[in-house]
């Protein structure tokens, strides 16, 4: 199909005609890939530095779900660390303490820096109301897919789909609750439609989503013969999971955006 303005093709004769027309690309996106696995850094979830901090900051609360929310609101161990002191676990006079606090530079990381120190405290007043919510989701959900549908459908206050998508992904990375998983698919919608957009050709629409995330998942499954089609070879190990191109997608159009 095409769509009115002419700007894309999803198409029909199967995901193979799509690499064929985007080669260019596609090989652009394998080549960058494969760097950074030889450079030790790897775009993998399983392989992301917030998970292992998180490991480490879930360590100054008392109950390791609770630092895992913590560490969340900040994105970055140095936040977690500054504020453990008074919130090892939830308290209802949040709003009232945070506002005598002064984060220091360099508290925030990752998707949180973008929405300020103001934006991170007020996750964390929400995280504190909704406390039962977040343990009951985290402790007792049932895989990713679960886990992270129920937190969007809070609908907490500075809680949008990057801070759930995260917060699922590293209490499932450390198998909170007793049970470790990942994600099943891409989740273009958290963030990296945009790096979709550009190896692909195709945005991501009401219309398109299904079809971009079984593309993905195809992908995952052909993946020697994707790079085949695309003309560049692959030497960067196993092929990415489906939920491995949710976090690489991301880092290729920030790298791009860089250039």
């Amino acid at each position: 199909m095409t769509t009115a303005t002419g700007t894309f093709v999803v198409v029909v004769n199967g995901p193979e005609a799509l690499v064929r027309r985007r080669k260019r690309q596609v090989a652009a996106f394998l080549r960058w890939a494969a760097a950074r696995e030889q450079m030790g850094r790897s775009p993998r979830w399983s392989q992301r530095q917030d998970i292992r901090e998180a490991a480490e900051a879930a360590a100054f609360f008392d109950e390791p779900w609770w630092g895992l929310v913590v560490f969340t609101c900040f994105g970055r161990i140095e936040g977690a660390r500054f504020v453990a002191s008074r919130f090892r676990r939830p308290r209802p006079d949040a709003a009232r303490v945070l506002a005598s606090l002064e984060l220091p530079p360099g508290s925030l990381g990752h998707d949180r820096a973008r929405a300020g120190h103001r934006g991170a405290k007020l996750a964390l007043v929400s995280a504190c109301l909704r406390a039962p919510e977040f343990e009951e989701i985290l402790l007792r959900g049932h895989g990713f897919g679960h886990r992270y549908e129920r937190l969007r459908a809070m609908r907490a206050s500075y809680w949008g789909r990057r801070g759930c998508f995260d917060l699922t992904l590293r209490a499932g990375a450390l198998a909170i609750g007793g049970q470790r998983y990942g994600p099943d698919r891409a989740y273009l919608d958290t963030a990296p439609a945009r790096g979709f957009l550009e190896v692909t050709g195709v945005p991501l629409t009401a219309s398109t989503a299904e079809w971009c995330e079984a593309f993905l998942l195809w992908w995952s499954d052909h993946w020697d013969e994707v790079a085949a089609l695309a003309g560049t070879p692959w030497d960067g190990g196993p092929p990415y999971e489906p939920g491995d191109f949710e976090n690489a997608l991301c880092a290729y159009q920030e790298d791009l955006d860089r250039r």
